[in-house]
């Protein structure tokens, strides 16, 4: 295995983050664990790089340690309040990744955050009380046309 470019090693921490993200079915039936010699398979990369990805996994908060040596726990974490995910957070999926571009204060930079439905919905507060509740749309199942 040669020398990996940055650009190939960010694409592989993006595909290792989808790779381990729990779902709802993680947190329901089981948890995924993880160790060193998975990361060196799946991503067919070196000891040394796998180490270097699964402390960056962690300190990014998609992974922690377990009380078993060399064992890692895949979690979601609220970017917000340091919740991990239950089964409703993970349903719900609150999940923000952008790309900033010309116009915003931003550009150029990238945002990627976990919510916990609790610190989403104190966001979308925010949100409809800038916009006078403009966008909210009552959920109503009779008045609402399947196709």
């Amino acid at each position: 295995m040669g020398k990996l470019s940055k650009k190939k090693k960010w694409n592989i921490y993006y595909k290792a983050c989808d790779w381990i993200r729990p779902t709802i079915d993680d947190v329901l039936n089981i948890k995924y664990f993880y160790n060193i010699d998975s990361f060196i398979e799946k991503f067919k990369i070196s000891k040394e790089d796998a180490d270097k990805l699964i402390k960056r996994l962690i300190n990014d908060g998609k992974l922690i340690k377990t009380k078993d040596e060399g064992i890692y726990e895949a979690v979601r974490i609220c970017s917000i309040c340091g919740k991990k995910f239950d089964e409703f957070d993970c349903q719900e999926n609150r999940y923000i990744h952008n790309y900033f571009g010309y116009g915003s204060k931003y550009d150029m930079d990238e945002l990627e955050v976990d919510l916990c439905c609790k610190c989403y919905d104190n966001i979308v507060d925010i949100i409809l009380s800038k916009t006078n509740n403009k966008g909210l749309k009552k959920y109503d199942p009779i008045a609402e046309e399947p196709f």
